[in-house]
């Protein structure tokens, strides 16, 4: 090595190399550097492995204390490689080709939980090649990238040792189950890049009945001094929540659930709302764009999801509309499975579950009680298209309706707001400053949705 140059990178301090053994000048601190060795042009770090153009003799560590090459008489040692733990438990030296000339994506694979659809997620691709000074990033390649999008294209080039943050974001148009390949070919290697995800789980057991759904526009409701009332909506569109229970025929369906609730309780999942559920009218094979059904018999907007459910099989999966037409409605992305006339179709939200929910089960059976506020939020409550029109009489509207009589009686409770003046030693006293009684009763009303489905937009 005599007449190389070296350098200490971390103190720029320069020194000369006249022999595998020269002498050092007094050099009397305590740190530790790395050094890098150049010749012809080209830095080449010395990490004790052979590399490009290698020196001639001698070996040269990647990393050692200065506290070696005190003394103006102390020769430089044979160093060795610094040593790394093995997966027997003892120590290896450390090898300069597992960690560098290589392309690096970090994380290698990703598998996000209920990733937001057009929502940057980041990795990180790094060109560990300290040499050449530029390499070409020339294509990106793979598989499974529908509905996926970068914000990186090739080609583009990487300084040496660059590390680059990339972001991933989903669109609509992707499957809900993806599993996509990244593959970023450079003219010196080749980073591959997993992404799986399930842009949203849902609940795979039928709900039973009665299954409840509550609309909460958070009305405040004002009652002034003579009775009357005035209602202000604090919400545009209402919050929309559900309740129902769903039945665990075994253990093994106890313990399906029990993973999801661990998994999921904390974050959104997609539940069904059987409660607008009509039937496929026609086939659908794998990679078709569209389904058949009639939307008038249930309620499902552009760009929102569905659920799938097969009677025979009692299994079930996800799909996301594109637009809703007159005999069914055009898919986001190509069907993965087939589908048969007589299925199930219905709407499906995004929805957070109570806290403190689980399955309760007997010797053999359980039930577990689902109950969540929906977190899609639609732009307008009203159907598209509805043609319901409420009657008025004298601009206000009028309930023309007539309510079940057949499961209960209907009440009518009188009120007065009363204020009751009594000492507990005379006659006491009420006044009122209503003028007339509020009357109250609560009124359920029946629904004929499948033969009359214009009653559901009334």
């Amino acid at each position: 090595m005599a007449g190389s140059t070296w350098k200490i990178s971390t103190s720029r301090i320069i020194g000369r190399f006249h022999s595998p053994h020269a002498r050092c000048h007094a050099l009397d601190v305590d740190i530790t550097f790395v050094i890098s060795l150049e010749w012809d042009d080209i830095i080449l770090p010395a990490y004790g492995a052979t590399v490009v153009q290698p020196p001639a003799s001698g070996t040269l560590c990647s990393v050692f204390p200065m506290e070696e090459l005190t003394g103006i008489d102390g020769a430089i040692p044979d160093f060795t490689p610094p040593a790394m733990p093995s997966a027997s438990g003892g120590l290896e030296p450390f090898a300069y080709g597992e960690v560098y000339d290589r392309i690096w994506c970090v994380p290698h694979y990703m598998r996000p939980q209920n990733p937001a659809l057009d929502t940057d997620i980041p990795f990180t691709i790094w060109n560990a090649y300290p040499v050449p000074p530029m390499n070409t990033m020339n294509t990106i390649t793979g598989s499974g990238q529908t509905g996926l999008t970068l914000d990186l294209s090739a080609p583009r080039d990487f300084d040496a040792m660059e590390e680059l943050e990339v972001n991933l974001q989903i669109g609509t148009t992707a499957p809900i189950e993806i599993s996509a390949l990244y593959e970023f070919n450079f003219d010196y290697g080749q980073g591959i890049f997993i992404f799986e995800t399930v842009i949203a789980d849902w609940l795979r057991v039928p709900a039973e009945t009665p299954i409840i759904e509550t609309w909460d526009w958070l009305s405040d409701v004002l009652t002034a001094w003579d009775s009357t009332e005035q209602r202000i909506a604090l919400r545009l569109q209402p919050r929309r929540r559900i309740e129902y229970n769903i039945i665990l025929e075994d253990d093994a369906a106890r313990q399906r659930e029990y993973e999801r609730w661990y998994n999921k309780l904390a974050s959104t999942i997609a539940i069904p709302f059987y409660q607008y559920a009509t039937r496929i009218t026609q086939d659908s094979a794998i990679s078709a764009t569209k389904i058949y059904f009639d939307p008038d018999r249930t309620d499902v907007r552009d760009g929102e999801l569905v659920i799938i459910y097969r009677l025979d099989t009692e299994e079930s999966f996800l799909l996301r509309l594109d637009e809703v037409e007159a005999d069914g409605a055009t898919l986001a992305s190509p069907l993965t499975e087939a589908i048969e006339t007589l299925d199930i179709v219905a709407p499906a939200f995004m929805s957070r579950i109570d806290n403190l929910t689980g399955p309760a089960m007997t010797c053999v059976v359980g039930q577990l009680t689902i109950q969540a506020n929906i977190v899609d939020v639609r732009p307008t409550f009203e159907r598209p298209e509805s043609t319901a029109v409420i009657t008025e009489f004298d601009s206000l509207p009028v309930l023309n309706k007539r309510p079940d009589v057949s499961r209960e009686a209907l009440p009518e409770i009188f009120d007065v707001s009363p204020t009751i003046i009594d000492t507990k030693t005379g006659l006491h006293e009420q006044r009122t400053s209503w003028l007339h009684a509020f009357v109250s009763g609560l009124r359920r009303f029946i629904i004929p949705r499948m033969r009359l489905p214009i009653e559901m937009d009334w």
